[in-house]
């Protein structure tokens, strides 16, 4: 923002000057802090590397962990809303600035006290506070037409799938007569196996068949039985079934147990054929 054409170049100062950590907790066993209505908040999540960010405090007096810092800004100097993006802008420095044993990272408040953050004049700051927030509520309605974009798509090519097999005259048979269950459970903590990618429920987007955030079986932990599966496959989730979870891979890889991993009999079911 600073660099756009009309705005100032901000000055640099420590946002001791301008804010204050409370120097004492609450007197109680767990050492939490007090929030009041529209304190700046920052959040200190510890899974295994540190994780901030700040918010605007907006639901009247709370009690805090003492991880979550509470910030009095001086309002002669800084917005409040302004003061939230700037330090969120820092965060890099921040995380830099973390020390402790991993998933106990965490920046302290001699640290934070020390760091420079940007400065403008109070009207200035305002106008990119809107600016920023104009550009967030686009994001959102962005986020959200994006989202409504993909359920239609589903919605659609479902009906399309329903329309069309619903058309097609001919003999019907048994699944078991032309699907087969070939695979066994194994044990996914082994040599053999560890290393495989695994398939879960969450990991197949329904009514798509589109595979989304997968992870070794070491790297999730597994420990209970899974199926092994290969390219002959397609793999039926067979939780929820209405949310259409079905699958072709195209690797050998590792599946749920509540998954069952379906291989054709190729003289007389196509693959493709099953998986739609």
């Amino acid at each position: 923002t600073s660099d756009e054409k009309g705005s100032a170049s901000p000055a640099v100062t420590s946002w001791a000057n301008i804010a204050k950590v409370p120097a004492n907790p609450l007197p109680s066993a767990d050492k939490s802090y007090a929030a009041t209505a529209a304190s700046p908040v920052a959040r200190q999540l510890q899974l295994n590397s540190v994780q901030l960010d700040w918010i605007l405090w907006q639901r009247g007096e709370a009690v805090l962990n003492q991880h979550i810092f509470v910030v009095h800004v001086n309002p002669d100097e800084y917005e409040k809303e302004f003061f939230v993006f700037a330090v969120n802008s820092e965060l890099t420095e921040m995380i830099a600035q973390a020390h402790g044993a991993v998933g106990l990272q965490h920046i302290t408040k001699g640290k934070l006290e020390q760091m420079d953050i940007p400065h403008f004049p109070l009207q200035e700051q305002r106008r990119i506070v809107e600016r920023i927030s104009d550009g967030l509520v686009r994001l959102d309605e962005m986020k959200h037409e994006r989202i409504s974009a993909t359920e239609e798509a589903k919605a659609l090519r479902n009906a399309a799938l329903d329309s069309k097999f619903s058309e097609i005259a001919g003999p019907k048979v048994s699944l078991r007569d032309v699907v087969s269950i070939e695979s066994r459970l194994v044990d996914p903590r082994t040599s053999e196996f560890s290393s495989m990618l695994h398939i879960g429920g969450a990991n197949i987007e329904n009514g798509t068949g589109t595979l989304v955030d997968l992870q070794t079986a070491a790297d999730e932990g597994l420990i209970s039985g899974k199926f092994v599966f290969s390219p002959e496959d397609v793999i039926y989730s067979k939780i929820r079934p209405k949310l259409r979870k079905v699958v072709r891979p195209n690797f050998v890889g590792l599946c749920s147990a509540d998954s069952y991993p379906l291989r054709p009999n190729p003289t007389r079911l196509d693959r493709d054929f099953l998986f739609y």
